[in-house]
């Protein structure tokens, strides 16, 4: 599920080649997390979460890598052993709601609880036929 629009997604071009009526409910396994702090331009740090996830797509399976940018608040449980499942990703655009721009996005998986956290930027980075 995602209430907002896949047009503030950077990449997402990438993933809509092959599925134009993609959702984040295709989402179905974490299959890497990493995580790195970044300097800008200014020297300032900020958080990178990059994760691997695997979906099926028209009978094919894909890892899609996301980057999130400028992450705050990452609260991840249940994570380890052969397989991560998830149920999708819920993606919201907050900035109406008045949070900071630093946390435009709040992202969770959608039903489990595993994975929490707030982004400022969202980004396709790949995917690639398993």
């Amino acid at each position: 599920m995602i209430s907002s629009n896949n047009e503030y997604f950077s990449g997402m071009d990438l993933i809509l080649e092959k599925d134009s009526n993609f959702s984040w409910n295709k989402i179905n396994y974490i299959d890497s997390i990493n995580y790195l702090i970044a300097h800008d331009d200014d020297y300032n740090d900020y958080s990178i979460l990059e994760l691997g996830l695997r979906s099926k797509i028209k009978d094919n399976t894909y890892t899609i890598v996301i980057r999130f940018l400028y992450v705050n608040e990452i609260n991840i449980k249940h994570i380890g052993g052969k397989y991560n499942q998830i149920l999708g990703f819920e993606i919201t655009d907050k900035t109406q709601d008045g949070w900071d721009k630093n946390q435009r996005f709040l992202v969770s998986d959608y039903e489990n609880g595993i994975i929490k956290f707030t982004c400022k930027e969202i980004k396709v980075i790949s995917i690639e036929r398993l």
